[in-house]
This record gives C-alpha cells, sequence and structure tokens, in this order.
C-alpha cells in the first residue's frame, strides 16, 4: 500500500496501484464546489505520484441517482471507463486543497494541465451553458449573488431570501 496520508493530509488509501496505475478519486464533502476541489486535489496527487485518476461518485454520495448509473460523475463529464481499479484515494477533507495558493507556480501549471486533460463536461450540458450564458449574460452588467443555504449557517448570519433580493433591487 502507498502511504500517500504522510505526504498529503486528509486523505485516506486503499488498495495498492496495478501496473495500470489507475486510482478511484473520491470524496466526502457534498458541496458541489468542495466537490470540484477534491476532485482536483485528487487529481493533483496522482499528477504528483504517477496515478491516473477516475473520479467516483457512488450510490454513498449525495448526487447520487440510481437513473444516472453506478457513478454519477460520468452523467456530467467524460471520462474512460476503467474496470478493476484496485486502488483508491478518498479525499476526506478539502483543506489540504488550500495550500494550492502555496505551491510553485510550476506545480500549478503541472495540475491546471491535468484538469484540462481529465475533465470534459459532455457536449449537451457545454451547449445548456452556452444558451444559458447567450440568454441571460448577454450585454449589460453582471452581478452574482452567492446565497448560502443551511450547510454553513453557523458561519454568517442567516437573512431571508426575500430582504436579500429586496437589497439588490436597489443595485
Amino acid at each position: 500500500m502507498i502511504n500517500l496520508s504522510k505526504r498529503y493530509p486528509n486523505v485516506e488509501v486503499s488498495g495498492t496501484p496495478d501496473k495500470s496505475r489507475y486510482c478511484y478519486i473520491e470524496y466526502r464533502v457534498h458541496g458541489f464546489f468542495a466537490c470540484m476541489y477534491c476532485i482536483w486535489y485528487g487529481f493533483y496527487i496522482c499528477e504528483m505520484e504517477n496515478l491516473k485518476g477516475v473520479v467516483l461518485m457512488g450510490e454513498d454520495h449525495l448526487y447520487y441517482d440510481e437513473q444516472h448509473g453506478d457513478n454519477v460523475f460520468n452523467y456530467f463529464f467524460q471520462q474512460k471507463a476503467i474496470v478493476g481499479i484496485s486502488m483508491t484515494i478518498k479525499v476526506i477533507n478539502l483543506d489540504p486543497f488550500l495550500k494550492w495558493c502555496h505551491i510553485s507556480l510550476f506545480d500549478k501549471r503541472r495540475a491546471n494541465a491535468v484538469i484540462t486533460e481529465r475533465l470534459f463536461l459532455k457536449p449537451i450540458f457545454k451547449k445548456n451553458i452556452e444558451n444559458f450564458r447567450i440568454k441571460y449574460f448577454t450585454g449589460g452588467n453582471i452581478l452574482g449573488v452567492h446565497y448560502r443555504g443551511r450547510d454553513k449557517c453557523s458561519e454568517t448570519l442567516s437573512f431571508l431570501l426575500n430582504v436579500i433580493s429586496k437589497k439588490l433591487t436597489r443595485f
């Protein structure tokens, strides 16, 4: 077994890589952006360790829906269908990825290249996003508001959505 948890905090590794060097990337966080950060962190680890990551969002994942197959990640993204993978890297906390700010520019470029090579949004979703952009984001200024739900209510004051909406209409 490879002991990656000493080099990369907050990951659990099970199994060992076979000669193909493929491994699953899983994670325990559930917010969409937290999921993406964990996926990027997993890809970064794979690149640094000469492994080939395959993202797995299985039955225990918040976004899992059996109508989308056994890996819901494959519903949104295109990736190689690999069977018989014997190793899993599970990111249990995305905080280590925040060290991203402190890695070298070379490592950032390397990680970005891996992300570009490995994350392919399916064409139907690309088209939907582009149509949405054309319909709602053409001309004028755009103000984006990230309104947190109940998941982080202990970190910020809670405001009712109608109060926020009233304040935004002033702008």
